[in-house]
């Protein structure tokens, strides 16, 4: 009887070990899933871990339910994911209040604006040229609509912002003013992709005092300018960087008139995956980039 439980014994044993030895056997396959190369050998993961990385950066971040589930249940997010990744990365590069740009970045290729199918109310703005293209083609087709857009302000370098910042905290305090404009290092602006347009109709209302930093978003949204971009900015690679009540999640109250170019595949997958939200994206993928660049070999 004591042989016989013995032997028991030392078969449970066995069996016991045979498990875990292939459970340790299936991490270590986990772990050594195939590495792929993206752009100048820089590495990340196979679709496979990709697909970890996915859970792990909708994890990371909590997003609402129905965003992650819309991403978890597309089979071409990680494709399209990483198609974007292969581009330009300032198209994707999240600045915003927690994420700065250094003082003395500025785009190489900036190009100044000049009246075409858009117009400008200030001389001497600049942009970069993948922008200005996009500009041209979205200005173009609304002209053709009937709309003319304008443009107040491009590119502003570290300085420039530090001096516009300063005006909104003299004028309206600290506290106010770090929701309706960005502290130097953080703004778009700086990045030579991004836009404010304004009305024709609005100037006067400015002057007059009409319009104000309170009640600017309303007005310029109702605008044919306004309107015609929020229905059709994104399908030529513009995209709303702060809109109507996400003031929480992007920091900054709603700006109607704010657009930065991010490419029309980043915009359409914007659209797609993030109900429009740029923020949200862009969050995404600095979370999701950032796990490739700790990924130790």
């Amino acid at each position: 009887m004591f042989r016989i439980s013995v032997i028991c014994f030392f078969v449970l044993l066995l069996l016991f070990c045979s498990v875990n030895t292939s459970l340790h056997e299936n991490e270590q396959l986990k772990q050594r899933e195939h590495i792929l190369n993206w752009h100048d050998n820089e590495k990340y993961y196979s679709i496979y871990s990709s697909e970890a990385l996915v859970y792990k950066t909708l994890s990371g971040l909590q997003f609402p339910q129905n965003i992650s589930a819309n991403i978890l249940n597309n089979q071409d997010f990680i494709k399209e994911l990483h198609l974007i990744l292969e581009g330009d990365p300032y198209l994707w590069l999240l600045v915003d209040k927690k994420n700065s740009l250094p003082a003395d970045y500025i785009p190489s290729d900036l190009v100044r604006l000049r009246n075409s199918s858009y117009e400008i109310t200030v001389q001497n703005m600049t942009l970069r040229r993948i922008a200005i293209t996009g500009l041209e083609e979205m200005s173009v087709s609304a002209k053709n609509e009937g709309v003319q857009l304008f443009v107040t302000s491009a590119y502003r370098s570290y300085s420039h912002q530090s001096q516009i910042f300063e005006h909104y905290v003299n004028l309206h305090g600290f506290d106010k003013a770090v929701l309706i404009s960005a502290r130097p290092g953080t703004s778009q602006h700086q990045l030579g992709l991004t836009i404010d347009f304004e009305s024709a109709d609005n100037f006067e209302k400015h002057q007059q005092g009409i319009i104000n930093d309170d009640n600017h978003a309303d007005y310029f949204f109702e605008t044919p300018e306004g309107k015609w971009l929020s229905d059709n900015a994104s399908r030529f690679g513009w995209s709303i960087s702060y809109p109507k009540d996400y003031e929480e999640i992007t920091g900054y109250s709603w700006e109607s008139w704010h657009y930065r170019y991010v490419g029309k595949p980043l915009a359409l997958f914007i659209d797609t995956y993030f109900e429009g939200v740029q923020q949200y994206a862009l969050e995404f993928i600095d979370y999701y980039t950032k796990q490739i660049s700790n990924i130790k070999m």
